[in-house]
């Protein structure tokens, strides 16, 4: 089981650095939905994405594959 979560992150991982080819905001990145497809309509969705898209990009900024592009912005490098 832990094999198979650690590799739904890797994933999620992939599938971020690929939407930040073009500079983007933790919300457009919540509003995206890495975690739950858009059919899910629970209450806290939202609080779950965002926290999510800012987990990851803490540690892509620490990696050096994403780099702050102003005003909130992110982009992989």
């Amino acid at each position: 089981m832990l094999d198979k979560f650690h590799g739904v992150i890797a994933r999620r991982h992939g599938e971020m650095l690929e939407f930040l080819v073009e500079p983007r905001t933790v919300a457009e990145m919540a509003e995206h939905r890495f975690v739950y497809r858009p059919t899910v309509d629970i209450p806290f969705v939202h609080t779950v994405e965002t926290r999510t898209a800012q987990l990851h990009l803490e540690r892509m900024l620490r990696q050096g594959e994403v780099e702050s592009v102003g005003e909130g912005r992110f982009q992989r490098v």
